[in-house]
């Protein structure tokens, strides 16, 4: 039978009258708190293990793999303007979480099924790029460096494909660069033929001495972008390359015990409340 102290309004209630509560019932909640801990324990063992792989690169900034810069007077700015500033950052970000990247992740190393999802699984694309992007991050650190993090239960193909996204996302950063000097260095060549073609059926030598002047400068020209082309800068440089993790990152399991014993005990003594609360209205009425 109830003990007619504990029957009393929510509101009147003291840390004594919990102690009492808890006395009362103290065999519900010790059983239901132990069954709580080890329901955790077996389902944290269950849990797959996470390994967590990261990359650490600056951007660098595009102005480099500009022809002024390297046959101008602007070498002296080389060593002052290496490194990206704020919109460089910004568009290395924007290029590591675009789709382009993830599409490209997800198809190479087949995630569906490294997933584990069925092949006729409804929205099988989009189920698997919410899971990437559930362990996938991209972000600028407090030091202006973007880090790129990813979790995955296989610590090598992990860092394989951190890896390999700091590769696509610099072939991405400098393919605008890259087309540009290609349309450029076309061009040029389309305009020094027929400077040529001109050049020889000219008749005056004022007109040879202009042309000559002009053909003189796109060749120059020419060859300046197209050693520039040559010059394979990249868009980032890594500073930690991504390696397979030795310890895993999750589950934490001592923390999934101690929160699930935590959370029974509290769960039971407040229903322990509760049904003291049915008894006082009960015996009120």
């Amino acid at each position: 039978k109830m003990d007619q102290p504990n029957l009393r309004p929510l509101h009147d209630y003291q840390l004594i009258d919990l102690v009492r509560i808890w006395s009362q019932y103290k065999k519900q909640i010790f059983f239901f708190t132990l069954a709580c801990g080890l329901l955790s324990i077996i389902v944290s063992l269950i849990l797959p293990e996470y390994f967590k792989s990261r990359t650490i690169l600056y951007p660098i900034s595009m102005t480099m793999a500009d022809r002024n810069m390297i046959f101008g007077q602007q070498q002296g700015q080389a060593e002052f303007s290496y490194f990206g500033n704020k919109y460089d950052a910004s568009r290395i970000l924007q290029v590591a979480n675009s789709s382009e990247v993830i599409d490209y992740i997800i198809n190479k190393y087949d995630l569906k099924t490294h997933y584990k999802y069925k092949a006729d699984e409804k929205y099988l694309f989009t189920k698997v790029k919410e899971e990437f992007l559930d362990n996938y991050h991209a972000l600028k650190n407090d030091k202006d460096a973007i880090e790129i993090t990813l979790l995955d239960t296989d610590k090598e193909k992990c860092a394989q494909m951190v890896n390999d996204i700091a590769t696509k996302i610099d072939e991405i950063a400098t393919k605008p660069v890259t087309e540009g000097k290609t349309k450029i260095i076309k061009m040029l060549e389309v305009e020094l033929k027929n400077k040529n073609n001109e050049l020889s059926s000219a008749s005056s030598p004022a007109n040879k001495d202009n042309l000559t002047s002009e053909i003189k400068q796109l060749s120059e020209a020419l060859t300046q972008y197209k050693v520039s082309n040559n010059d394979k800068i990249s868009s980032i440089t890594i500073l930690e390359k991504a390696a397979a993790s030795e310890k895993k990152t999750k589950p934490v399991r001592w923390l999934i015990v101690a929160l699930s014993i935590l959370g029974g005990f509290f769960f039971s003594l407040l229903t322990a409340v509760v049904v003291n609360q049915i008894s006082y209205i009960r015996k009120s009425l």
